[in-house]
């Protein structure tokens, strides 16, 4: 599955970068009480406090590993036009307690959302509510509790997304699998740069709501009800329910 790799670039005019193998680096976006404190065991980096990466800034990892874990006690926020890791060294974010938040500003154009996004190479891990606006992500996500909200005008997710709560992913490019077993369910399309589209299977365990998307893939929902308006695609079976299905556009093959 391809979709908006050229997009996963560089970010432009990056303010200061953060080493998570540098805790001196580290420990300036990491707050408590008393002082910043980073702890590492073996590939995860804690920090007691909350997370705060300010606008235009960017945490690297020259550690030997592949792979960390960068775990906030009370929260993460990335404050807007940020990058996360790199393709072959990865970051990946969790939030043991509060929300993880994802800011950026509103753009006006594709060319504008250039500076207006964040770039993130790594899985976002939290059990809170989790807000993301014009994000790029190569990696999963998953959230053991509450909410996931994504909107903007442009977000691609090249990963499974996981939650056990409201989901509400808007303008969004998924290229994985998608499972919901909360109360619901619900891709839009709003107001975007252009369509967006899921490649991979949909899996609502309650309500599901879908609104001009195109689904290459097999849409089930085994709750309540589903509303579906778009275009679906699959070889084989391309929407399962079990209850009642309002359904306004005809299944592609």
């Amino acid at each position: 599955c391809v979709i908006a790799t050229a997009m996963l670039m560089p970010l432009t005019a990056q303010a200061t970068v953060y080493d998570v193998a540098k805790p001196s680096e580290l420990n300036q976006i990491c707050s408590t009480h008393s002082s910043f404190d980073i702890q590492r065991t073996d590939t995860t980096f804690f920090c007691h406090g909350k997370i705060v990466l300010p606008a235009g800034d960017s945490i690297i990892s020259s550690s030997p590993e592949n792979e960390v874990i960068l775990e906030a006690h009370q929260g993460i926020v990335l404050e807007g036009n940020n990058r996360i890791g790199e393709p072959n060294k990865r970051i990946s974010l969790r939030s043991l307690s509060v929300e993880l938040k994802v800011n950026n500003e509103q753009a006006s154009s594709i060319e504008d959302y250039q500076n207006k996004h964040t770039v993130i190479y790594g899985d976002l891990l939290s059990a809170y509510p989790t807000k993301l606006h014009n994000v790029l992500i190569d990696g999963d996500i998953e959230l053991t509790g509450s909410t996931l909200h994504i909107d903007g005008k442009y977000n691609t997710i090249i990963g499974k997304i996981l939650t056990h709560s409201t989901t509400d992913i808007f303008n969004t490019n998924v290229c994985g699998t998608i499972e919901s077993k909360g109360h619901q369910l619900h891709l839009k399309t709003n107001n975007p740069f252009q369509q967006h589209f899921v490649v991979g299977d949909i899996v609502a365990h309650s309500s599901l709501l879908i609104d001009d998307m195109a689904v290459y893939g097999t849409t089930e929902s085994k709750g309540a009800s589903a509303a579906l308006n778009g275009s679906f695609y699959a070889k084989d079976t391309a929407i399962k329910y079990f209850q009642t299905l309002n359904f306004n556009q005809g299944v592609g093959s």
